[in-house]
């Protein structure tokens, strides 16, 4: 849903938002709803358990970044504090991960926001964004409620934070490129010494990187990346394999096989 004002912002779910918001119509949220909205993030998608509001931004035909803010409940002083989970995600890894049965599991039991079915490359919170970037105590947002159906800002910056930290790590993501660069910065990650939060993170890397670069016809470097990945689960097992370490081993040799038959793109799902 797209906005043109703050007073076209529509709220559903009433009896939920008061439960996990402290309100109805949290003017808070009003603000930030206009604001997401008017980035270029539809939404909120759905309204079936306001404790978890999801925006998306879709960069082309594959490539989609999801915000949830997510309410953390309620303190004894009536202040709802909540935090804000930005998402990478992928469709063309999800067509791979089911066709191949990557992760060894029914893909349709699984529920997928928006009812578009995708895989989520990594994730990021924009308190590990903002407290990387500045020295101290790590960054929480609220709601101060005032009565049963009214709520208001309190000691709350969230839009500024969104704008320095949120906006310019969403910024980075133009291209499935950008992507590819991301996932493949993961592993090496380090974020600043007084940080204690996790930064970037993602499941199977590697692969979904090897995934995407295929998707592009790259694949030698998907080959490339794949077995220096074989290679360094083999020599981190100093006797027998652990079963986590076999599962990835699978995993890789489907890949490796996929990438081997070297298909026809027309073929493949397309990005």
């Amino acid at each position: 849903m797209q906005v043109n004002s703050l007073d076209h912002v529509i709220f559903k779910n009433a009896r939920g938002m008061i439960k996990h918001w402290g309100a109805a119509k949290p003017e808070l949220l009003r603000q930030i709803f206009y604001y997401l909205n008017g980035s270029g993030f539809q939404g909120p998608i759905s309204w079936r358990d306001p404790s978890s509001l999801c925006f998306i931004r879709k960069i082309d035909d594959d490539i989609s970044i999801r915000v949830i803010l997510n309410s953390r409940g309620e303190f004894p002083s009536g202040i709802f504090s909540f935090g804000t989970h930005i998402l990478v995600c992928s469709k063309y890894v999800f067509e791979i991960d089911k066709a191949l049965d990557l992760w060894e599991r029914n893909l349709e039991l699984i529920e997928y926001l928006g009812n578009e079915k995708c895989e989520t490359l990594w994730t990021v919170d924009l308190s590990h964004l903002k407290w990387n970037a500045v020295q101290g105590e790590n960054p929480r947002w609220y709601i101060q409620n005032q009565v049963s159906t009214s709520a208001e800002v309190k000691s709350c910056n969230w839009l500024s934070d969104w704008k320095t930290f949120g906006e310019s790590y969403v910024a980075r993501i133009q291209s499935s490129v950008d992507v590819i660069d991301m996932l493949l910065d993961i592993p090496h990650y380090q974020a600043s010494p007084w940080v204690k939060s996790d930064g970037p993170t993602g499941v199977a890397v590697y692969e979904n990187a090897a995934i995407l670069l295929a998707g592009q016809g790259q694949f030698d470097v998907a080959r490339s990346i794949l077995d220096q990945f074989q290679n360094a689960v083999l020599t981190s097992s100093v006797s027998d394999l652990s079963n986590s370490s076999k599962f990835t081993l699978r995993r890789i040799c489907k890949l490796l096989d996929w990438i081997a038959e070297d298909a026809d793109p027309s073929e493949r799902p397309q990005q």
